[in-house]
């Protein structure tokens, strides 16, 4: 079955959609514009990279709010909580080693 996602790139907020093993299977059109905005490419925060992988590699201030995200996620992922939110990791991502 083919998915589409491209409805989402009507939300103006970033925001990538992630399978269970945290692979980044859409951006929309707000993600990929703030990621193209800070010159961050797609090797880092594009589609088919993996999104927890992008948090264990943040470093500095931001890693606790990566380490909060990725930890939420995953136990979304496994049920044990219902609702998980946080502020998007989009600029998270400049503070992955390399990239600031």
């Amino acid at each position: 079955m083919s998915i589409h996602f491209g409805i989402l790139d009507s939300i103006t907020e970033s925001m990538a959609v992630i399978n269970n093993s945290g692979e980044i299977l859409f951006t929309n059109k707000a993600w990929r514009a703030f990621s193209s905005d800070n010159m961050v490419d797609d090797s880092c925060t594009g589609i088919t990279n993996n999104y927890f992988t992008v948090c264990d590699k943040v470093k500095g201030d931001e890693s606790k709010m990566a380490k909060f995200a990725n930890l939420g996620i995953k136990k979304l992922i496994n049920g044990k909580l219902e609702i998980f939110e946080y502020n998007t990791l989009a600029t998270l991502l400049l503070k992955i080693d390399g990239l600031s």
